[in-house]
Parts: structure tokens; sequence; C-alpha cells
């Protein structure tokens, strides 16, 4: 996985290799090349996702952009530049390339009163969320590359769910609620099913929050059209041993 705090907060990955692994196989093995408040063109001028690349063979790679890069029209020739380096290059070792979309920053945050001149705001949260919906799906569909709408299933649930509260504190990263809906679709995404939920309920998350996330991720009505990915299907993947 590589990305930035979206992807590490509430160690993610650890808790996508202990749903992965349920029942002490360790089949499945979960790497992370992050930075906090990195952007993808980062990690392409440090050269570190490039290089695991290099020396690895890897089966399904996710590509998680910095939050607001895509409203900044400064910005975006890069991050699009960037997302195209790391997909060709995850495509040359033989992996899939998956773009992660990301979620709106909450209600109320100061993010939505912007006024730079390379800004485009986006209002709100549901315009927010309709923007990176599109940012990312075009990025997937330009470079052949599969889409996994996080930030899409994230504004649903909680549209449908007032009740329940994804963020952290900040407004912008995820809480283990958040985490674990993001950890549900990679999951999902990497095997085709939905998991157990005996590590959500160990991670100390309600049994009603998660049937709400898996009722949402199962019936696939993140957007009109959308089936997580830019295919038909989420097709499963060789594990790494």
């Amino acid at each position: 996985m590589v990305g930035n705090s979206y992807t590490f907060f509430n160690d993610m990955p650890k808790l996508l290799a202990d749903m992965l692994n349920h029942g002490g196989d360790d089949t499945y093995t979960v790497e992370s090349i992050v930075r906090g408040g990195e952007k993808l063109t980062g990690h392409v001028s440090r050269g570190d996702v490039t290089l695991a690349l290099t020396n690895k063979k890897y089966d399904i790679v996710f590509l998680q952009e910095q939050s607001t890069v895509s409203f900044y029209t400064n910005e975006r020739i890069g991050s699009e530049a960037a997302f195209a380096d790391l997909i060709a290059k995850v495509r040359q070792n033989g992996a899939r390339p998956v773009v992660v979309g990301t979620w709106p920053r909450k209600e109320g945050d100061s993010f939505y009163s912007n006024n730079y001149s390379n800004f485009i705001n986006p209002g709100n949260p549901k315009g927010m969320s309709a923007m990176l919906h599109t940012y990312y799906k075009n990025i997937a569909l330009n470079n052949k590359a599969d889409y996994l709408p996080v930030g899409t299933y994230w504004w649903i649930l909680e549209e449908r769910n007032p009740e329940i509260d994804l963020y952290a504190e900040d407004g912008s990263h995820p809480n283990a609620y958040g985490s674990y809906l993001f950890a549900t679709l990679v999951y999902r995404e990497i095997t085709g099913i939905l998991p157990d939920s005996t590590q959500a309920l160990a991670w100390g998350l309600s049994q009603t929050f998660i049937d709400k996330v898996s009722a949402l991720v199962e019936k696939k009505q993140a957007t009109a059209g959308d089936s997580t990915t830019t295919r038909q299907e989420s097709l499963p993947v060789q594990p790494t041993r």
C-alpha cells in the first residue's frame, strides 16, 4: 500500500493483515510505503516505491494520493503524472494497480473556506466527495487501472446513518471506524468476499456498525455503475507468500 497517514492511521495495514490472515495461516503479507502528508509526487521523487517494485514481486498495489491535491490546479498535473508513472511500474512488476479514492473533509472544516486563486472549492462534503470520485475514477480509466472508491462509500455510509462518525477529531483523518471501512473495502478488493467480524470486534467496534458496513459493501451501492473497480467485478488475487 502506497500513501500517507490516511492509510497508516490506526495502524490500518496491520488490521488488514489480521483480517486477511484470520485463522493464523499467514497466507497474506501486507506491506506499506507511507509518510505523513506525502503526495505521490514525493514517492516518485524519492524512489521508494520504484525500489520496492524492483526488489520484490507483488500481486496488488494500492495507490493513495494526498487528499486535497486534486483541488489545486497547479498540483493536478504532477499528481496525474505520478499516478501514470507508478501505475506503469506496478504493471511492469506484474502486479495489479488500484487507485484509491479518498473521502471528503468533515462538514465545517476550514478547507471549505479557502479562496486561493488556484483552488477549486468543492463547497461542502457532498461536493468534495463527488469531485474526488470523478478525479480518481478518471485517473484509473485513463491509466487502465482499477478503482476503489473508499471516499464514496464513506460519504454514503455517513449520509444514510447520521449517528455514524468516521472521522478523527481533526475532521480529516479516519477514526477506528473509518479505518475499518477502508480495510474492509481493501479486503474485498483482494479476496472478493467480506471479512469475518472477529478482528473488528476485537478492535472494539460494534456489531451494528460492522453489519451496516457489510450491507453497504455487499450491495455495491457506492455509485450508479460502480462495482468497486473500473471492471464489472472485483477479482480475487493470488496471495503473496
